[in-house]
């Protein structure tokens, strides 16, 4: 039981020092790193050694000797994941709220006693293409038979 609350201590001091990361206030006398007790003095060197989120690994816990190449690697593909996970986040949300209105349009539309059958904006627009067409003929219809009429006067 002992290991479980060290392992909380250790989690909640992780997300405490990202947390000061990420306003980059650096506290007094830098980062010190509880698992191997290095000292880091900037807001970099603290954000790459105990990563871009709590939940990330501390650099001396997966670093094989000084292979800080790769490591830097780690960090970028983690801040990469991070941003394409918030934009992911934010396009389903405009998804949602673009989806939402093109229900209300199509629900306001359906609202209009002849496109009540229509299913799609697609159907409601055939229709009133054929409303349309149907009008311009009956105008035709209708010019053609005043031009009779007058012809008829005369």
């Amino acid at each position: 039981m002992a290991a479980e609350i060290d392992q909380a201590a250790v989690e909640e001091e992780t997300a405490k020092r990202w947390l000061q990361a990420k306003r980059q206030t650096m506290p007094k006398g830098g980062w010190v790193c509880f698992h191997c007790e290095e000292n880091l003095k900037t807001v970099g060197a603290a954000q790459d050694h105990f990563g871009g989120n709590p939940s990330a690994l501390a650099a001396c816990q997966i670093k094989i000797g000084e292979e800080l190449g790769l490591l830097m690697a780690l960090r970028k593909a983690e801040l990469s994941a991070e941003e394409w996970q918030a934009r992911a986040l934010k396009a389903e949300l405009q998804v949602d709220v673009l989806e939402l209105r093109v229900d209300g349009q199509l629900s306001e539309i359906q609202s209009y006693q002849p496109f009540r059958a229509c299913r799609s904006i697609r159907e409601i627009f055939c229709l009133y293409d054929s409303v349309e067409g149907r009008a311009i003929a009956a105008e035709e219809e209708l010019k053609t038979l005043k031009t009779e009429k007058a012809n008829e006067r005369t």
